[in-house]
């Protein structure tokens, strides 16, 4: 059985990139109040349902 590794880069790639913009860019705003996130106005703090969320440049800091 023969990978096409060529194939297998460019879909991970792809679909990184498509969370990126989908969380990011696109529908941040509407992700974030679906959630009950908000931010302060200098964008350095989060807040779910008024509690201060810890924020980290880990995507996943367990």
């Amino acid at each position: 059985m023969k990978i096409n590794w060529l194939a297998v880069l460019l879909a991970v790639v792809f679909g990184m990139g498509l969370g990126f913009l989908f969380y990011g860019h696109l529908f941040q705003d509407l992700w974030m109040s679906g959630n009950g996130i908000t931010m302060d106005a200098e964008h350095t703090k989060m807040f779910k349902n008024g509690v201060e969320m810890p924020m980290s440049i880990k995507p996943y800091d367990f």
